[in-house]
C-alpha cells in the first residue's frame, strides 16, 4: 500500500503540472520583454571588429525590444561605457594565447620560440580616447509599436597611432525594460604597426628587361593585427594585390595576386625579409612567376 500512495502522489503532482502550464496559456503568459543590442547577441558579447581605413569609420549601433508582442509604449535605453571589460578580455586572451605558446613548445623538441610559426602573444586592447570618436547620441527611445532605435558612432581613424589596440566596450547602461545577457557590444578597431602611409618606400626589381630602382610613397591596408596589404600593386610596379604577414620571429611572408580574391596567382617565395614592430619598418626581398622577377623592397618611414 505505501508504494503505491507513492506512485499516486507522483501521478497527482504530474497532472497538476500540466494543469498549470494549460493555466498559463489560456491566461496568454508571456515571457517579460527586454531590451538587447542585435550586434551582442550576433557576436556573443564579443568584440566586433572594424578595420581602420580612411579618415573615419561610421558604425550603426541598433537597441532592440525584445518581446513576444508588439510594443505598445515607448521603451527607452542609455548606452555607455564598460571599461571593466576590457580588463576581462586582456586576461582571458592573455592567458590563451600563452596557454598557445606552452602548447606549441609542448608539442616537439625541435620547437623553440623563434619560430616563425610560434603563436603571437596577445596584444592588449586599449580604452579608445574620447578624442577618437562621437556618439549621435546615448539616450535611445523606440517609439510604440516598434522595437529599434539607433545610434551612429563615429571613430576618427585617421588620428589613430599606428599599433594601438583600440576598443570601444559599448554597454547597455540603462533601460526601462529589464536588461538583456546581449547587451556587450565592444567595436574593435583593428590596428597594426605596419599599416598606414610609408614616405620612403624604396624599392627595386630585377627580371626581364626590368632592372629598375624607385622610390615613392606608399600606404598599406591593415588586413588584421599582422597583416597588412598593398591593394594595388605588386612591389609597387605591376597592378596587383600584395599582402605582407609579419610572424612572430620578425620575418615576413608574402602572398601576391591579381586581387584579394587571387592571392597567390603570382606564386610569391620570399627569399629575405626582416620586420620592426616598434617603428612598424620591414624589408622583404621576394620573386613571382617561379622566379621571373625578383623585388627588394624597403617600408621605410
Amino acid at each position: 500500500m505505501k508504494n503505491l500512495r507513492l506512485k499516486d502522489l507522483r501521478i497527482f503532482l504530474f497532472a497538476l503540472s500540466i494543469l498549470l502550464m494549460q493555466s498559463c496559456m489560456k491566461n496568454n503568459y508571456l515571457p517579460p520583454s527586454a531590451m538587447e543590442l542585435p550586434l551582442a547577441a550576433q557576436y556573443s558579447n564579443k568584440p566586433y571588429q572594424l578595420t581602420a581605413t580612411g579618415d573615419s569609420v561610421t558604425a550603426r549601433i541598433s537597441i532592440n525590444v525584445a518581446s513576444a508582442a508588439s510594443p505598445t509604449t515607448i521603451n527607452t535605453a542609455t548606452l555607455g561605457t564598460e571599461p571593466e571589460w576590457i580588463n576581462w578580455y586582456n586576461a582571458q586572451q592573455t592567458a590563451r594565447a600563452t596557454k598557445a605558446q606552452q602548447d606549441y613548445l609542448a608539442a616537439n623538441a625541435l620547437h623553440k620560440d623563434n619560430d616563425s610559426d610560434f603563436p603571437y602573444p596577445w596584444t592588449p586592447m586599449e580604452l579608445l580616447p574620447d578624442s577618437l570618436y562621437t556618439v549621435s547620441s546615448y539616450d535611445l527611445a523606440v517609439p510604440a509599436s516598434e522595437r529599434m532605435a539607433y545610434a551612429d558612432v563615429v571613430v576618427k581613424t585617421s588620428k589613430f597611432e599606428h599599433g594601438h589596440n583600440y576598443v570601444l566596450p559599448l554597454t547597455i547602461k540603462k533601460s526601462s525594460l529589464i536588461i538583456s545577457s546581449w547587451r556587450h557590444l565592444p567595436l574593435w578597431f583593428i590596428s597594426s604597426t605596419f599599416g598606414g602611409k610609408y614616405n620612403n618606400f624604396h624599392g627595386t626589381l630585377v627580371g626581364g628587361a626590368y632592372n629598375e630602382h624607385y622610390d615613392d610613397a606608399l600606404t598599406l591596408t591593415t588586413i588584421d593585427q599582422h597583416t597588412v596589404a598593398d591593394t594595388l600593386t605588386v612591389g609597387d610596379f605591376f597592378g596587383g594585390y600584395t599582402q605582407y604577414h609579419f610572424n612572430a620571429n620578425g620575418s615576413v611572408s608574402v602572398r601576391a595576386g591579381n586581387s584579394s580574391s587571387s592571392l597567390d596567382d603570382y606564386g610569391a617565395v620570399v627569399e629575405e625579409s626582416s620586420s620592426n614592430a616598434a617603428t612598424g619598418e620591414f624589408y622583404v626581398k621576394f620573386s613571382v612567376f617561379k622566379g621571373a622577377y625578383t623585388f627588394t623592397v624597403n617600408f621605410n618611414r
